[in-house]
């Protein structure tokens, strides 16, 4: 089982392919990524819920992923880490192997971001 921030969805779209159970999430391109998925994936189990990393989803967690997948753009607000951090133990469990693509966006706070980061 997998969760991604999708964008267009290519990532969710291949391990639904390789027989994985895949819950893709996105915020902005809910469109698009239920469009790909429709077009690429007939018979495959994968659902779309909208969710952004760092909002407190509006899903339970019944079910804990083997692997959760999620790209983050690293931002110097405050409380942001923590928002993040919730968001990925909501749904993960013992044993979910995590994978984090972290995008910088410029701000001249990033290494400390990316320090604090690696400590939670």
């Amino acid at each position: 089982m997998t969760d991604s921030e999708s964008g267009c969805g290519l990532l969710g779209i291949l391990l639904a392919l390789s027989s994985a159970t895949v819950l893709a999430t996105e915020n902005e391109a809910m469109n698009l990524l239920e469009m790909n998925i429709k077009s690429n994936c007939t018979d495959q189990d994968i659902t779309t819920k909208p969710f952004a990393w760092g909002d407190e989803p509006e899903y339970g967690n019944s079910l804990f992923y083997d692997y959760v997948f999620c790209q983050i753009q690293l931002k110097d607000t405050e409380g942001y880490l923590d928002s993040i951090v919730r968001s990925i133990v909501h749904f993960s469990g013992n044993g979910t192997q995590l994978v984090v693509a972290l995008q910088r966006d410029g701000h001249s706070g990033e290494a400390q971001i990316e320090d604090d980061f690696r400590t939670k």
